[in-house]
């Protein structure tokens, strides 16, 4: 292992605080949370430093079990709720919205498709601060084909392959790992970063979301019990929710891009920003150009916020009926996922085109002096532009006019 992944991969689990706090109580804490890190978030950016003070703060005030149930130590919040609370992590800094989503949304599906020794085991641990990242993506081959396997041996199983960008790993102390077994069944397997033939890199070179934790993490032989496994194959041609519920996330990601984009396009019209020399007056607050482009950028903002909550309106009623009929879903269930798809899609397309546009039109806020390196404005956009290529949004324009003209459900995917 690096010596630079060693001294900064694992963030020891927060200790349990008795009575979970309830949902206002979490997205309180989820807006002190980002008047903190929105203070450091600039130097992360520019470092690639990992975001260990961030995530343990994060921890600490018990936001990594929000939607784990009660019966486990959770606190059991709503999609919406969760929404606004990554719509506020992120407009402190992306990168750290981004750190925990695959945290988020592998303990949904333990929740689902979980046995309940699992959600004991894994459910009671995220109570208890622990974090948890992610092995999914791979480089080359067929999407979701993964080349990484499970193969059996004397006494469990032995996991073996190469996975790129695995958000929050080298901060995590598990890794939920996508592979496929002798059988050609997927599987995600859940082992500790800590464990032996585990190996993280701290590569990950992209332009924007730079600290969100992420690089290749390489499987050799590594020892997986049988009850570390959890079968997807069921839910292949099942529709669910968790596919819509990591995708309101990624949404929220982007409002919350939105939501920073506004934060520092409202604090340069009200300092440093001077007027152009053709406005006709003295303070950039009084360019009344300058006053169209903040309500464009506050009119995206509120946009993409309320599209992403109504959208996790939805997928609350979806997921509690899925869940309330889960051994046998009911026929009602069915529609209630499709529509909270759909809405999930629409939210996709409102919050990436408003993290987009509002992190480019920040810098119409003032002059060329704003584009200096030592502002570090431009992060916003490259977090976004970055972000925004993790799902194709005309994939999700297709979606959403096909079922209007052809009345077809989006696709039966763990990515709708």
């Amino acid at each position: 292992m690096p010596p630079d992944v060693a001294a900064h991969r694992l963030v020891e689990p927060a200790a349990g605080t008795g009575t979970a706090p309830d949902g206002a109580s979490l997205v309180e804490a989820a807006g002190v949370i980002r008047r903190e890190i929105a203070r450091t978030a600039s130097e992360r950016d520019r470092t690639g430093a990992p975001p260990d003070e961030p995530l343990a703060l994060i921890l600490s005030h018990a936001l990594g079990a929000a939607r784990v149930p009660r019966r486990y130590g959770g606190s059991e919040v709503s999609f919406r709720e969760l929404a606004s609370i990554i719509v506020r992590l992120a407009a402190g800094d992306a990168s750290v919205g981004q750190l925990v989503q695959p945290h988020f949304i592998f303990l949904e599906r333990v929740r689902l498709m979980g046995s309940e020794a699992q959600r004991r085991r894994y459910l009671s641990a995220a109570a208890e601060g622990t974090f948890f990242g992610n092995a999914i993506s791979e480089v080359g081959g067929p999407p979701g084909q993964w080349a990484t396997t499970l193969t059996p041996v004397a006494d469990g199983y032995s996991l073996d392959g190469r996975k790129f960008y695995g958000t929050g790993t080298l901060l995590a102390q598990y890794t939920f790992v996508g592979a496929r077994t002798r059988d050609d069944r997927r599987v995600l397997a859940v082992v500790p970063t800590d464990r032996a033939g585990v190996r993280l890199e701290d590569d990950w070179d992209g332009f924007g979301q730079r600290a969100t934790a992420s690089g290749s993490v390489v499987f050799d032989r590594v020892a997986v019990a049988p009850d570390e496994i959890i079968d997807l194959t069921p839910w292949e041609k099942r529709r669910h929710h968790t596919g819509a519920g990591s995708q309101i996330i990624h949404c929220a990601i982007d409002a919350g891009i939105a939501a920073a984009a506004l934060d520092e396009a409202v604090g340069l019209g009200r300092s440093r920003a001077r007027a152009a020399r053709d406005s006709g007056v003295d303070l950039v607050r009084d360019d009344t150009t300058v006053q169209d482009v903040v309500g464009d950028i506050a009119s995206r903002a509120f946009a993409a916020e309320a599209s992403v909550l109504q959208a996790a309106d939805l997928l609350d009623q979806a997921a509690a009926a899925l869940y309330a009929a889960c051994a046998d879903p009911a026929p009602d269930v069915e529609p209630l996922l499709v529509e909270a798809s759909l809405a999930v899609a629409k939210a996709k397309i409102v919050s990436t085109q408003a993290a987009l546009r509002t992190s480019e039109r920040l810098f119409e806020v003032g002059g060329a002096s704003n584009t200096a390196r030592t502002h570090n404005l431009d992060r916003h956009w490259r977090n976004a532009r970055t972000h925004t290529t993790h799902d194709p949004l005309a994939y999700k324009f297709r979606v959403v006019g096909d079922h209007l003209l052809n009345d077809r459900a989006p696709p039966n995917s763990f990515t709708y």
